[in-house]
């Protein structure tokens, strides 16, 4: 459930108009050291520095992030797919799109609100979206259009679809107890007959 802080929905409940702000938050492994990298994009018109949970921040604006679909919520454990826009124009966009593995990369929106009266911070930005990226599509226009490079993010939800199980073999099960010899034949599991109901005779039998 989005919790919206307490001073957010009390200008919301004036009616008097807010003026919002998205920001995205992408953590990819750097192809040539392995390290974890980070990346702040918002779709300010400058660079900003924001507190989020402590941290401080930098997120990375004019014209960087272009658009973000209206944020969906569901309740249950559905994948909820949202779109973001960026522009493949500016360097921290190129700089990741060439340096960074952003395949399942870890993703956090925030939205910052502001008061239209004196456009300060109604509170720190609060979280709306926390997945993984799913997809990156790079739009290339013929000459005279506009390209864009569009991230298919999909909710922390689809981490529950994986299964754990996929991904011991039986060394890592081995490591947690030495006698375990569970997995010890799966790789090979699929290459052996089993007969249901009937006895196999085998070399050596007699009748």
């Amino acid at each position: 459930m989005r919790t919206i802080p307490s001073a957010v929905q009390t200008q919301r409940e004036t009616r008097s108009g807010t003026i919002t702000h998205h920001l995205i938050w992408i953590t990819a492994r750097n192809r040539l050291t392995g390290a974890d990298e980070t990346l702040g994009l918002w779709t300010g018109d400058t660079d900003r520095v924001f507190t989020i949970d402590g941290v401080d921040r930098t997120y990375i604006g004019a014209g960087a992030l272009l658009g973000l679909d209206p944020i969906r919520f569901a309740v249950g454990l559905n994948v909820i797919y949202h779109s973001v826009t960026l522009s493949p124009y500016t360097d921290a966009v190129q700089a990741a799109m060439r340096e960074y593995d952003a395949r399942l990369a870890a993703v956090e929106i925030h939205q910052a609100a502001y008061d239209p009266q004196d456009m300060g911070l109604l509170s720190e930005p609060f979280r709306i979206v926390e997945g993984e990226i799913n997809e990156i599509t790079e739009d290339l226009p013929p000459q005279g259009g506009e390209a864009s490079v569009t991230l298919s993010i999909a909710s922390a939800a689809r981490r529950f679809t994986v299964s754990p199980a996929l991904f011991k073999s039986a060394g890592a099960l081995k490591e947690r107890s030495a006698t375990d010899t569970f997995r010890k034949y799966v790789d090979v599991q699929g290459s052996i007959k089993v007969a249901w109901g009937e006895k196999l005779e085998r070399s050596g039998d007699n009748g």
